[in-house]
């Protein structure tokens, strides 16, 4: 197997996995000695190896009834990029985030996982953008 297909499989089998939810197989993706480095609005923190990379995954990432409503994935030199729109009901009502994870691959797993995300907005703050500022184009 090439490196180029060890990286696609790597990537196919992550981004299957974090849009539906399964935290077990993101891990297995993972290298022993993963890196997940979060940057959230107004908060930043790091966490090393699977078990922390597996807490942080399901914590801040696969919220109860979270579904991907957009995916879009691209490859790089040394792994890939995926932009991810997610929802979810909360407290009665729809909030959604958008988020990018750059992704480093070495071998056949992953070793570093930058995340950038915009936080979880509110119905309100949905409701409040799409007044003050719609959208060119829907995804």
């Amino acid at each position: 197997m090439t490196a180029a297909s060890t990286q696609t499989t790597v990537t196919d089998a992550w981004v299957d996995a974090f849009t539906t939810g399964d935290p077990d197989a993101v891990i297995a993706c993972y290298a022993p000695d993963v890196v997940i480095d979060m940057n959230v609005p107004q908060w930043r923190f790091q966490v090393q190896g699977r078990a922390a990379a597996r807490e942080v995954i399901v914590q801040e990432e696969f919220v109860p009834g979270r579904h991907a409503t957009f995916v879009a994935k691209t490859l790089t030199e040394d792994g890939f990029l995926v932009e991810l729109e997610c929802r979810a009901e909360m407290h009665g009502e729809e909030h959604l985030w958008r988020s990018i994870h750059r992704l480093v691959v070495e071998g056949s797993f992953i070793t570093e996982h930058v995340a950038y995300c915009t936080g979880i907005w509110d119905a309100e703050t949905i409701e409040r953008q799409q007044v003050e500022a719609p959208m060119v184009r829907a995804w």
